[in-house]
């Protein structure tokens, strides 16, 4: 099935620059930041876009219709010579990549305003809450998406009773725990914190359609260094995390075929133990723990500690 790229796109038409690129930074697009929804002629599409940060924007798309997930979608805005670059991939449901393994072609920086940014072919328009997508298709009228922004109070969150140790492993022909969706609705919202030695910062969509989804951006040095698409999705009877890795030009680094996945391995209030990697909510916020492959063949945890981020 075809994935159209609304949002994350954000989108719309673009009347290609005769001069070079206008100067833009990333930072004047700080209103797109936070969770966004609406409905269109090809399903309901939820987006969730991680604040301006290491002269980056980085978001996740879902695309829902009659209560199946469609696919998903990753997009990235970057500072790059005094402007703005945008870039996006797709995903089917399982996160097989609709596109190459590659940096995809970037989008330049057609204009920017106050309340608008338009690259080439592609529009965001922003009126009050809700923000008008608009692509170009040629020949043809532009498809046109409007998105309202969803303002969620965050629930507040027992903690989850110490584990150890903080990572489980999956021991083999075990049974998987039983499990829904919802089981992790206390990961949804914008989180930020350390990890790996740097910035570590995540965005997740609240469960819908047997899903959440989320986005990863790591950074150092405010350079960042790799970033993240992330599902949680029922299977089974249980729950499957899965991941796939990307540069910071949106090359992969799995084939566009393969995600990295986590089986659950135990449910427990507040937590989620999957296969080599660790959720749960603590007294000092969102933990998570994975285990890091080191070149000697051996392995690690490393632990990732967020505070309640701001969108």
């Amino acid at each position: 099935m075809r994935f159209r790229t609304p949002f994350l796109a954000l989108t719309l038409l673009a009347t290609p620059a005769l001069a070079g690129p206008p100067r833009g930074e990333v930072a004047a697009l700080g209103w797109i930041a936070g969770e966004w929804q609406g409905d269109g002629p090809s399903g309901r599409v939820d987006a969730f876009w991680l604040p301006p940060g290491a002269g980056t924007l980085v978001g996740v798309l879902r695309r829902i219709r009659e209560g199946q997930v469609l696919g998903y979608a990753l997009a990235s805005v970057v500072e790059s010579g005094g402007s703005l670059l945008l870039r996006f991939k797709r995903f089917d449901a399982r996160l097989a990549g609709r596109d190459s393994q590659e940096s995809p072609t970037p989008r330049r920086l057609v204009s920017i305003s106050d309340t608008e940014v338009t690259f080439e072919g592609i529009r965001v328009r922003r009126s009050g809450d809700s923000v008008l997508l608009e692509l170009d298709r040629p020949g043809d009228r532009p498809e046109q998406l409007r998105l309202s922004r969803i303002v969620r109070n965050r629930p507040a969150v027992p903690p989850s009773t110490p584990q150890s140790p903080p990572v489980l492993q999956a021991a083999p022909g075990a049974d998987l725990p039983a499990a829904r969706a919802s089981a992790a609705s206390w990961l949804a919202g914008a989180w930020v914190g350390q990890g790996l030695g740097g910035v570590s910062e995540e965005a997740w969509l609240p469960p819908a359609a047997a899903s959440l989804a989320g986005t990863y951006r790591g950074s150092r040095g405010n350079q960042v260094t790799f970033y993240e698409l992330m599902t949680v999705v029922e299977a089974g009877g249980s729950l499957s995390l899965r991941l796939k890795h990307f540069a910071p030009d949106l090359r992969g680094w799995e084939s566009p075929e393969r995600a990295v996945e986590f089986p659950l391995v135990r449910a427990a209030r507040s937590a989620l133990y999957f296969d080599g990697l660790t959720y749960r909510r603590t007294t000092e916020g969102l933990e998570s723990w994975v285990v890091i492959g080191l070149g000697d063949g051996g392995t690690r945890p490393e632990r990732f500690l967020y505070a309640p981020g701001t969108p």
